[in-house]
């Protein structure tokens, strides 16, 4: 069984209580007001910002224990389905509204196009591994829009996840592992209303960006980078680039762990570039080199 613990890292000092004595309800969901949410199938209190151990295999994707059933590709365009403990061989397309994948391990298989594809709205995306080993494709992991991803691993694929919309959020998730020649684990290139948060984000080598926000195609407001560890590629984190850059505003970073994995500078060329703090709710405000604890200015 996956045991996930919601240790204290030592540094931070925040009191995260124990495990709820029962498991969650039916709908994957705690008692009303109680303060917790459902990880993994325990009731535990909702993230408030403290310290939680990173995102790892282990914390991350398919739940330790869920007996999965073999299925091919799928193409979901009922409304409110909800898709649980399945091994999907080919791509999956959401084309629906308030549709729930959970428990579920995706391999591409002989699908060349993106493994998932989110082309609905109000998507849930739950206990989700992502496995592109050997993926014969170049396309992305995820592309889409409308949509939270929880606890997701995302490996093997050329690269990331590709935004085409607004409002996407990314929690306690695991990227890393991607073998494409361009690599990023979330790239925009105008899209706003974004949130990554508690996630562990890696890409090796000298690509793109790990957190790639291009501002040319539209201004890009609305973006929350909050208690990620990151590490790699050219610049770790854009935050506006690319010709023509129009103005960001509201991009909020925050509580960011910058680390060497990589390169000595986190990316081969540094941790941040475009940042710009002269823009209307633009913050930037403690963020840090993992291994020493310095704080990173951009």
């Amino acid at each position: 069984m996956r045991f996930v613990a919601f240790a204290l890292l030592a540094a931070c000092q925040v009191n995260i209580q124990p495990y709820e004595d029962r498991d969650c309800d039916e709908t994957h969901a705690c008692s009303a007001g109680s303060g917790r949410e459902c990880v993994h199938g325990k009731c535990v209190p909702a993230w408030d910002g403290g310290a939680l151990p990173w995102p790892s295999p282990e914390t991350t994707g398919v739940i330790a224990g869920t007996t999965l059933t073999a299925s091919g590709p799928l193409t979901i365009t009922q409304d409110g389905k909800v898709l649980e403990a399945l091994e999907i061989t080919g791509c999956v397309s959401v084309e629906a509204a308030h549709v729930v994948l959970r428990n579920l391990r995706i391999k591409p298989g002989s699908c060349t196009d993106s493994p998932l594809q989110l082309d609905g709205s109000d998507t849930l995306v739950e206990d989700v591994e992502i496995d592109g080993t050997g993926h014969a494709g170049s396309a992305y992991g995820i592309t889409g829009s409308g949509a939270v991803l929880r606890r997701l691993h995302l490996h093997g694929t050329a690269t990331g996840i590709r935004v085409r919309g607004d409002h996407v959020t990314l929690e306690h998730s695991l990227l890393h592992e991607f073998n494409g020649s361009n690599q990023s684990t979330f790239v925009t290139s105008g899209d706003s209303h974004l949130t990554l948060r508690h996630d562990v984000l890696e890409v090796p080598g000298n690509g793109d960006a790990v957190v790639t926000l291009y501002s040319q195609d539209a201004a890009i407001t609305d973006v929350l980078l909050e208690a990620n560890q990151i590490n790699g590629a050219g610049w770790s984190v854009t935050l506006g680039g690319d010709v023509p850059a129009l103005p960001t505003s509201n991009i909020r970073v925050l509580r960011n762990r910058f680390g060497r994995k990589f390169h000595a500078q986190c990316g081969s060329y540094g941790p941040v570039t475009s940042f710009d703090g002269s823009r209307p709710g633009n913050v930037w405000e403690g963020n840090v080199w993992d291994d020493t604890g310095a704080v990173l200015t951009p």
